[in-house]
């Protein structure tokens, strides 16, 4: 199983055994990556400060920025494409950026906030959700052209989330809380890991399987 990671100083890692050996990419920057995503084995994305964007389409070999392609110069923090052609990526102060057309073109969609996003997933090209501090969850029916709050009672920071299908969901938060939703995010509730550690993102390739991974390695 094949999988990758980014971080400080353009950092990317990728493993091909599950995450038993990690191999070090050369990313081309020393700028601080914050998120990855493949939507097929071949082209993935990495977003990360100064709005940045980038892009490969040899399986991580070798990696290009889009270069004046995204509306806003924002920290970019997580990004998501459900399939070749839709993507999003989210940031701080509320920004949510949406590709049809495979990344050669950004546009900006409302996303009703100004705190900081951290988190972004879809299921298709209409659901969606995003994460992000002070207990923000939104959720999305239409492709992110309107987006609603889910209530959670808290300020606790949201670093990532996963959905299996339309129903089951994870949210990793600070001090190692993650969180389960089986209706679609409605409603959640707390898992225990065993971790006090900070979270930056998880994956779950099941309903019961799954990695999270995030501070002090």
């Amino acid at each position: 199983m094949t999988g990758f990671c980014v971080g400080e100083g353009g950092r990317i890692f990728r493993t091909t055994n599950a995450g038993g050996v990690w191999t070090p990419l050369s990313s081309g920057t020393v700028r601080t990556l914050s998120a990855v995503r493949f939507p097929t084995p071949t082209t993935g994305w990495v977003v990360g400060t100064f709005g940045q964007v980038y892009r490969t389409t040899d399986a991580g070999n070798t990696w290009n920025m889009i270069h004046d392609e995204t509306p806003v110069a924002s920290y970019l923090t997580s990004v998501h494409f459900p399939d070749p052609a839709n993507g999003w990526t989210v940031g701080v102060r509320g920004v949510i950026l949406h590709t049809s057309n495979g990344g050669a073109s950004w546009t900006q969609q409302s996303s009703g906030v100004t705190k900081h996003l951290q988190g972004v997933f879809f299921r298709n090209a209409s659901l969606g959700w995003v994460v992000g501090k002070s207990g923000l969850i939104l959720r999305t029916t239409n492709g992110g052209t309107t987006w609603s709050a889910i209530p959670t009672g808290n300020r606790l920071s949201y670093n990532a989330v996963h959905f299996v299908d339309n129903d089951t969901g994870f949210i990793a938060g600070h001090r190692g809380k993650v969180f389960k939703s089986t209706d679609g995010g409605l409603t959640w509730a707390r898992l225990l890991t065993g971790s006090s550690k900070k979270p930056y993102g998880l994956d779950f390739v099941s309903t019961t399987r799954g990695w999270a991974g995030g501070a002090s390695g």
